[in-house]
């Protein structure tokens, strides 16, 4: 089975399970997705940088029961490991500095969406018959306007960062 086929699978079995509830065939091993990224950002609170270089990785496993978890570090002022629990289509689960969700956006597409208190950062994972691509975007909320960045142990404030990379694996 090809990896578009693995990811078309899993999310067809994500929509199987919410249309028809725990009765569906949970995959057992789950699917594996792995995904880099680098970019630069300039911060003013409380550190003032100017195009600081960022990077992180995540891996995670989806699984057909709606279940799925991601670790993933982000490497700045400081390295931090931070984990994600969520169910697929569930309401927002508690996360690293704010909340994340895990969604089917498309027929071969997941959107993992962390919510800080000023912006969302939402990881868009994509496949194809080539592989998968990794899509991350940033967007304030209302009345804000600077972003918050967690990086696991305080809050930075700074400009929209850039992401200038992203690369993805499925296993």
């Amino acid at each position: 089975m090809s990896r578009f086929q693995s990811l078309a699978a899993f999310v067809l079995t994500g929509l199987a399970v919410a249309l028809s509830g725990p009765a569906a065939i949970a995959q057992a091993d789950g699917l594996r997705i792995s995904f880099d990224f680098q970019g630069r950002v300039d911060c003013d609170q409380p550190l003032k940088v100017n195009n600081f270089p960022f990077s992180g990785r995540g891996s995670g496993v989806l699984y057909g029961n709606r279940k799925a978890s991601l670790d993933m570090s982000i490497t700045g002022t400081s390295t931090n490991t931070m984990r994600f629990d969520a169910s697929l289509g569930g309401r927002p689960t508690e996360a690293p500095g704010g909340t994340a969700q895990l969604r089917v956006a498309g027929s071969n597409r997941l959107r993992m969406i962390w919510s800080l208190p000023n912006n969302e950062f939402t990881v868009d994972i994509t496949a194809s018959k080539a592989g998968c691509k990794a899509a991350i975007n940033t967007r304030l909320k209302g009345g804000s306007r600077q972003y918050s960045l967690f990086d696991g142990g305080r809050f930075l404030f700074c400009a929209k960062p850039r992401i200038t990379q992203t690369s993805c694996n499925i296993r």
